[in-house]
């Protein structure tokens, strides 16, 4: 009968989510639901029991330590993965029947042909990514503007988050124990955030990748991704904030002006330059450090959106965005993904 009433009243108030995982995400997830569809109407997966309690008392309608077993009694509309994505495949076997939406958190998976696998699985949801960038109002207001500019020249992105880390140099992709923070979900994030503003269709080629660790005076360890989109020169870094505040900038160079994006320690501000000088487009100061955790409401909203209504919308993105962007971190010192045969430089064995 929910479903029936959700398909005749489009209002996310009668919705449930579910949320399988109690790690970092969940500090961004459940807030954002609770507020989006009321007390009572969000429901978690967690074999952590203390911590299950805890977050239950919070406003909470459901607890389980099995996703079947939620899924049966719990029935919800949405459901977030906010595992590590070693389990994702793992998880994705669980969910194969289910017919909601599902919304996965980055990287979906380690290889390209582990993002198809998943993808397969679901083929009975609506699948969708967890880029919440692409729900901030600035973000949107670039890609529209970025298109008025011209020929795109150089597309740059830095980011210094209090989340990256890695042990050691070689540590690409992930280790087992390590739940998040790692280069592969770090770069998705600003990968994506990269084709979005650009609007580089999810299908065109991305070539001369490169992904490199370098160090940098006075922080740690280094993730650097470089690539050419459509004839524009794209560079990524991220870093350990080790030294200096929380901060992400992203720069547009185009023919006919340049667009800055900056959010540094809860404080943003996106200018447009141009021949008729500068022009503050967006700016934004508050108590949230975190510039996904700000993103993520919006986003979130974006979904259920789509989900309530029945229509597509850009800013979710879907798997197909995912495949792109894993096709671009399976890259290792200069080998780069075959996007048009469907099959990674790498294998899964030589990631893990």
């Amino acid at each position: 009968m929910r479903q029936l009433a959700l398909l005749l009243h489009p209002s996310v108030s009668i919705m449930r989510a579910l949320v399988i995982g109690t790690g970092v995400g969940v500090r961004t997830h459940l807030p954002a639901l609770v507020r989006a569809l009321g007390p009572n109407q969000v429901g978690l997966v967690s074999r952590d029991v203390e911590r299950a309690r805890v977050l239950v008392r919070e406003s909470l309608g459901y607890w389980s330590s099995s996703v079947r077993e939620a899924l049966a009694s719990w029935s919800p509309d949405l459901v977030i993965v906010g595992l590590p994505t070693r389990l994702h495949l793992e998880v994705a076997a669980e969910l194969a029947d289910y017919r909601g939406g599902i919304l996965f958190e980055k990287p979906v998976g380690a290889s390209y042909s582990e993002c198809r696998e998943i993808e397969a699985r679901l083929r009975h949801a609506r699948a969708f990514v967890n880029f919440q960038l692409r729900g901030l109002a600035p973000i949107g207001e670039m890609r529209r503007v970025s298109g008025e500019l011209g020929a795109l020249l150089l597309v740059r992105v830095d980011e210094r988050s209090g989340a990256f880390h890695s042990s050691s140099p070689d540590a690409w992709y992930f280790r087992p124990g390590q739940a998040g923070g790692q280069r592969l979900a770090m770069l998705s994030h600003l990968i994506d955030l990269v084709l979005f503003v650009m609007g580089v269709a999810v299908e065109r080629n991305v070539d001369r990748t490169e992904i490199a660790s370098l160090p940098r005076e006075g922080l740690e360890h280094t993730a650097v991704c470089s690539f050419n989109a459509g004839g524009t020169e794209v560079q990524i870094s991220t870093s350990a904030a080790a030294h200096g505040p929380r901060a992400l900038t992203l720069e547009v160079i185009a023919t006919e002006g340049r667009l800055e994006f900056a959010f540094v320690n809860g404080r943003g501000s996106l200018v447009l330059h141009s021949t008729e000088g500068s022009t503050l487009m967006w700016s934004h100061e508050g108590s949230e450090k975190s510039l996904f955790r700000l993103a993520f409401p919006d986003y979130l909203g974006h979904v259920l959106r789509v989900m309530t209504r029945g229509q597509e919308n850009e800013i979710v993105a879907g798997f197909p965005s995912a495949v792109v962007v894993q096709s671009i971190l399976i890259a290792d010192q200069g080998r780069s993904a075959d996007m048009n045969s469907g099959r990674s430089a790498l294998t899964t064995e030589e990631l893990l």
